[in-house]
């Protein structure tokens, strides 16, 4: 992603690390309150998350033209863009 300076750049990164604190401190309060048998549920959960989250994907790639599952994706030519 390109923010033209570098101070834009710095205040995108200021920003993006504020909005994923919230998340991170989340999972590492959650993460030890966990018994040991959620624990073993979740590994066991990840693997199906994981294939389930490869198979849209996949199918979002085929360009299969199904609104928001696999949208149509024109095969228009790319133009060159200038911008100075």
């Amino acid at each position: 992603m390109a923010t033209g300076t570098i101070l834009n750049a710095l205040v995108f990164m200021l920003f993006f690390g504020l909005g994923t604190l919230p998340a991170l401190f989340s999972l590492a309060f959650w993460g030890t309150r966990l018994s040991w048998q959620n624990k073993q549920a979740m590994r066991k959960l990840v693997p199906y998350v994981v294939g389930l989250t490869a198979i849209l994907l996949i199918i979002r790639g085929l360009n299969l033209n199904i609104p928001y599952l696999s949208p149509f994706i024109s095969e228009r030519s790319a133009d060159t863009v200038s911008c100075h």
